[in-house]
């Protein structure tokens, strides 16, 4: 749905502003484009 994308852009989001925690982010990000 896109209730959930869009959970899921705000929480990358967050990991990227983590900075070390951007590289599991590349995953979500991998798969949402990947689901659209």
């Amino acid at each position: 749905s896109t209730e959930v994308e869009q959970a899921l852009l705000e929480d990358l989001r967050n990991r990227a502003a983590l900075g070390s925690s951007a590289l599991p982010s590349v995953s979500f990000y991998t798969f949402i484009n990947t689901h659209n």
